[in-house]
This record gives structure tokens, C-alpha cells and sequence, in this order.
């Protein structure tokens, strides 16, 4: 049985994105009422946000307490390139690809991310460098006669089926604008996974890590998000018509989080205790 090498290699490169190659760890986890009971204190604390130390000697506002809430992984936990819907922006701008495969949407997955509806929920993203490769070697028989565009024709290719997690904020924001992205993270030809090659995507993605994004869900209902990034929204949740609330995030002012001063409800740190 003759085998063949495959090399799948991929990355995301949208305008505006802060990242070179956009990517993402995501995360899922059950808040304890202990975790629940320490977001609260540390919300009315007026230093949830603090200055912390950064690379060559720069500073930042951070919080500890966000970087806790990515270890909450009990529900799901994975990372790969982040994408709006599908994978029609991604390429190979290095081109690691071995020229013997073709994405098959026939075998493609798209797997929809749920919220349980019992209890209080984070939803975790923290935006990263990565440069997607994934390789393996198969039965050269799987091949079949698949579209290449460089060729304006078919050739016998690997079919891979690309598989991508997707979170939409319809469901729990039902408005016609809600947020909806897909996390990519594994590849697969006939129906077996090809090897995730972390040293690569290292190599050429980098390891270089960005802020943090946490919704936060009680009882399959989204309550309120915070942010360790300086603005309001932060990309890739930046439209204003993705029906997402102000954000938690280190640019507030300190009379948002200062309960004496909550005259009306115009503070999301307000709105998300009184959620809780």
C-alpha cells in the first residue's frame, strides 16, 4: 500500500487584525460559586485592572483575575486560526503545502459551540499568532478528482475536510447583527486527523500572544463581557452592530467602578453584578 506525505499548512491575515497570522485559544469553563464570589470582590475592589510589567521594560494595565478565567477549560478548550465564517480568507503565504490536496466542504465539519443552560458560564478568547500545520501520510488510493484553481481544471488530490468550532451570539443576544466566529483546528482525510506540528507553527507563526476576551453566561443567558484590551471592543468584536454591550476593560473610568457613584445604569461593571 503506497503512501503519501500531506502537509496542510494555512493562516488568516484580515485587515485591521493585530495579529500577523490571526489565530485564538478558546476556552469554556463553569464558573464556582467561590470563582463567582471572587469576581464580585474584585470588581468592587476599584483594582481589578493594575499596572503590570511587560516585555523590555514597558507596563500595562492587567488583571490577574482575567488571566485565571483562561484556566477555566472543563467545558471545551482549543486553539487554531480564527475565522468569521468559514475558511475562504485563509492561505499559505509561506507555501509549507504539499500540492496534493484540496478542501472538500463535502467533508468539512462545522460544529456549533453551546452554552450549557444551567449555571454561570466564561467563554474565554485570547487572540494569538498561528500559522496552521498539520501533516501525515496516507493510502495514495484516497485520492480523488478535485477543482485546481491553478490548473482550471481536476486532478486526482487528497480531500480534506477542514473542521471548525463556531460560537454565534444569536442565540443568546437575538439580534439580526450578533457576533458569530468559527476557531478552525484540525484537518482530516478520510476521516483521520492529521498531526497538529506545534515546532512549525512555532516557527513560523511566532508565540506572540495578544489580549483577552471573557463572556460571561448565567443560565444559557449572556449577562456581560470584560476585556484586558484599552477599549470598548476590542477586535475582532469591534462592529458596532454586533449587539455586544460596552465591555469591563482597563479604560473605564474609576467611577465606573465605584458604587457610590452608580446615579444611573450606565456601567457595565454595574449591569454585570447586578446579573450575577
Amino acid at each position: 500500500m503506497e503512501k503519501e506525505k500531506v502537509i496542510i499548512a494555512l493562516s488568516n491575515e484580515p485587515e485591521g487584525s493585530i495579529c500577523q497570522y490571526l489565530g485564538a485559544e478558546v476556552s469554556v469553563g463553569k464558573l464556582s460559586i467561590e470563582k463567582q464570589s471572587h469576581l464580585k470582590q474584585a470588581l468592587q475592589s476599584g483594582d481589578f485592572f493594575i499596572e503590570m510589567s511587560g516585555n523590555f521594560g514597558s507596563t500595562y494595565m492587567g488583571s490577574d483575575f482575567l488571566n485565571e478565567l483562561m484556566d477555566l477549560n472543563d467545558i471545551y478548550h482549543k486553539n487554531g486560526i480564527l475565522c468569521y465564517e468559514d475558511t475562504g480568507g485563509t492561505n499559505d503565504p509561506k507555501s509549507l503545502s504539499t500540492n496534493n490536496w484540496a478542501e472538500d466542504y463535502s467533508v468539512s465539519s462545522f460544529n456549533n459551540i453551546q452554552m450549557p443552560k444551567e449555571g454561570v458560564i466564561v467563554l474565554n478568547l485570547r487572540l494569538e499568532d498561528c500559522y496552521f500545520v498539520a501533516n501525515g501520510e496516507f493510502n495514495i488510493d484516497y485520492k480523488i478528482d478535485l477543482w485546481d484553481n491553478s490548473l482550471k481544471a481536476k486532478r486526482k488530490q487528497f480531500p480534506v475536510g477542514l473542521h471548525l468550532d463556531s460560537v454565534s451570539f444569536y442565540d443568546y443576544l437575538g439580534t439580526d447583527n450578533s457576533l458569530y466566529f468559527s476557531l478552525m483546528h484540525a484537518a482530516s482525510i478520510n476521516g483521520e486527523l492529521l498531526t497538529r506540528d506545534e515546532v512549525q507553527e512555532e516557527m513560523e507563526g511566532g508565540s506572540n500572544y495578544y489580549y483577552t476576551s471573557h463572556f460571561i453566561f448565567k443560565d444559557g443567558k449572556f449577562i456581560g463581557w470584560l476585556t484586558s484590551n484599552n477599549h470598548e471592543k476590542s477586535f475582532p468584536f469591534h462592529d458596532e452592530y454586533d449587539g455586544l454591550p460596552e465591555s469591563i476593560n482597563p479604560n473605564l473610568s474609576r467611577q465606573q467602578f465605584d458604587s457610590s457613584a452608580w446615579q444611573y445604569d450606565d456601567s457595565p461593571v454595574k449591569s454585570l453584578l447586578d446579573k450575577l
